[in-house]
């Protein structure tokens, strides 16, 4: 009889746990359902995605000054400019009478975006089916066929303002290329500049897609 009456009390003490467990279940979804009310749980959890992505801006953007501050890029290997290219004409053309690097960048960022198509077609897969650049165009090469993939657009953005005497660097970083200028001679102020994401000046509110979240994540280059 003893036997019986624990066995009872064990089923009966487990159904307890149990109905407990989805009555707190049920009171908790009401809880939120009544702090968000209809429709606002998905923005709420759209809001912490956006959120997310801004810190890991705030943190690649760290990563890029304190990598110019350092003078950690590396050269091009396309350090020769012809300055009687085509290229060359076209960006002191379209810079003529600007004497401001941010001025000149600005120009060159609205010739490419306009100009300079994002190239799908250099874009195949290997073996395994990850993609890969068929063949990457050189400065010149990307100019001519009026389009080119986000690291040759990056370049091409590079060449054209060593045309005009104007520094700036290519940036790499989460599989995208953009690129940056110094603010005057202030390494503690960067713009970033990005052509096939219509950004200039990129703020966090209008951020360009290479984002990433590890210590050396961001390579850049220049031409020496």
């Amino acid at each position: 009889m003893a036997k019986w009456f624990y066995a009872v009390l064990v089923l009966l003490l487990i159904a307890l746990a149990f109905f407990s467990f989805q009555l707190l279940k049920k009171s908790n979804i009401g809880i939120v359902s009544d702090v968000f009310g209809k429709g606002e749980l998905t923005e709420y959890v759209s809001g912490k995605a956006e959120e997310d992505i801004i810190k890991q801006r705030q943190f690649t953007y760290s990563i890029l000054i304190k990598n110019l501050a350092k003078g950690q890029a590396s050269n091009t290997k396309f350090n020769t400019i012809d300055m009687n290219s085509e290229v060359c004409q076209t960006a002191n053309q379209i810079t003529k009478g600007k004497t401001i690097t941010k001025d000149k960048a600005y120009e060159i960022y609205k010739y490419i975006n306009k100009n300079i198509k994002y190239d799908y077609g250099n874009i195949i897969s290997d073996a395994s089916g990850r993609p890969k650049i068929k063949a990457k165009k050189t400065p010149k090469e990307t100019f001519e066929a009026g389009k080119g993939l986000c690291g040759e657009q990056a370049e091409l953005f590079m060449y054209m303002m060593q045309c005009t005497g104007a520094n700036s660097y290519k940036a790499f970083g989460g599989a995208h290329a953009w690129n940056t200028i110094l603010e005057a001679s202030d390494t503690g102020s960067a713009i970033e500049i990005d052509a096939t994401q219509d950004c200039f000046d990129c703020t966090l509110e209008n951020p360009i897609s290479g984002i990433c979240n590890a210590n050396k994540c961001i390579e850049l280059e220049m031409i020496s």
